[in-house]
């Protein structure tokens, strides 16, 4: 457990992000997590023949401000779960399971419990099945103080059988609206709209229209035309109301777009069969539009950021630097972001991609590999275990103190024999 922790860095003061530029002078500010379900770029699918842009040119300008960012997500074409733990308790998932129901059986000081004991309120919002992914459970040992599900919002506005996100975020300002001004507030959403196949109703006529074969493409441009408009509208109004909140939004997983990875491959994007994928292949089936709003200083450059690593620097642009385990594995380095997958893993250096493959003996792959086995060491004890490493953790930073103390008092020794000898006038 020590080796996990020291190689993670888990007991070092230095951030995963250079983020002490964006730090604000004080802390309390409400937090708003928006994950929307399925958000992607359908641009890239070039053999589509998209008759027009989808995404809403106010977020597109938005997310140019933002450095084009994107998130690394855990999964591709559902397992949502699985993203939100990542994106809510700082650890990756690398597993093709559902994290939520079998392997979170503890209470964990994930984002919502960290912030909470700062005097957070939590709120989580998602129209759909209270116990679906076993959510009921899973909020409440991640720490979240209320969590309202489909039976809890008004069913006004329907895309089949997905409440509409214009009326999701209608009804989460109603609740949290009156919030803000009492105490700071984290205000995590989950949209619903956004799922195959990929309806909409009459209100939300089909305007883009697509060459391709492949109807899912083009039922998913347009659910992406109203999704980002209405994503928008929703974020004006919370920068209206709230200018200092720190505003993160991205996509949980891209969409299902057909068997073999359908409209992808059409557009060379994705091969048919992941054996057949090149090493960019991997990057590209797991990155959705990333934007994170720091108040009133507008879109961050974050550069591409695996899932995982977002509560860590929700804590940086807080200035909270509390002892936490969501720097556990966002802290392992600051250069090199590692995104584990089953049977794979890739690692980021600036722009530089390297693939691990399962079974492959590389060099280059040796850090990150050990890197990849720590954190699933520190994983397993944490939401299934007994939790050692949190206790391990504080001992490690103990015996980091003394040290340090002890450096500090011989430094300071050696010093004042160097700056005041003791002289024959001084006797």
């Amino acid at each position: 457990m020590d080796d996990a922790l020291s190689l993670l860095g888990a007991t070092q003061p230095s951030p995963f992000l250079k983020a002490a530029a964006l730090r604000p002078e004080r802390g309390g500010r409400n937090v708003h997590m928006i994950v929307l379900e399925s958000f992607w770029d359908p641009v890239a699918l070039k053999a589509a023949g998209l008759s027009t842009d989808p995404l809403d040119p106010a977020f597109r300008k938005l997310w140019k401000a933002a450095g084009n960012a994107r998130t690394l997500s855990p999964v591709f074409g559902g397992y949502t779960a699985n993203a939100e733990f990542e994106a809510l308790c700082g650890f990756p998932v690398k597993t093709d399971a559902v994290f939520f129901e079998g392997r979170l059986r503890r209470d964990v000081p994930c984002l919502p419990r960290h912030l909470g004991e700062a005097g957070y309120r939590s709120f989580a919002s998602h129209p759909n099945a209270a116990p679906f992914w076993n959510r009921i459970n899973a909020y409440r040992r991640v720490g979240f103080e209320q969590y309202w599900s489909d039976r809890d919002f008004v069913l006004d506005d329907m895309n089949g059988e997905f409440l509409s996100d214009a009326s999701l975020f209608r009804q989460v300002l109603d609740r949290v609206g009156p919030e803000l001004g009492a105490q700071p507030v984290f205000n995590y959403v989950l949209t619903y709209f956004g799922h195959l196949d990929y309806p909409l109703n009459s209100a939300r006529p089909e305007v883009i229209k697509a060459a391709t074969d492949n109807g899912l493409v083009q039922a998913y441009a347009n659910t992406v035309y109203y999704k980002s408009r209405e994503l928008m509208s929703f974020v004006k109004e919370l920068r209206k109301r709230d200018p200092d909140a720190i505003i993160v939004m991205f996509g949980d997983h891209l969409p299902s777009l057909g068997w073999n990875h359908g409209g992808y491959a059409e557009s060379g994007l994705l091969a048919p069969n992941r054996s057949e994928f090149d090493d960019e292949m991997f990057r590209t089936m797991v990155a959705t539009p990333l934007v994170v709003i720091d108040g009133k200083r507008g879109p961050i450059k974050t550069g591409d950021l695996p899932m995982y690593a977002l509560p860590a620097l929700i804590l940086d642009l807080l200035g909270d630097d509390r002892d936490t385990m969501l720097r556990f594995a966002a802290r392992a380095d600051d250069t090199v972001r590692v995104r584990p997958l089953p049977g794979v893993h890739f690692t980021l250096e600036g722009e530089a991609l390297t693939v691990c493959r399962s079974g492959e003996l590389r060099p280059a792959c040796e850090p990150s590999l050990a890197w990849v086995e720590a954190v699933g060491v520190l994983k397993r004890d944490l939401f299934s275990g007994e939790q050692h490493a949190l206790s391990a953790a504080e001992r490690l930073r103990g015996l980091q103190t003394v040290e340090l103390e002890a450096d500090e008092l011989e430094a300071a020794s050696a010093s004042s024999e160097e700056i005041l000898p003791v002289s024959d006038t001084d006797v």
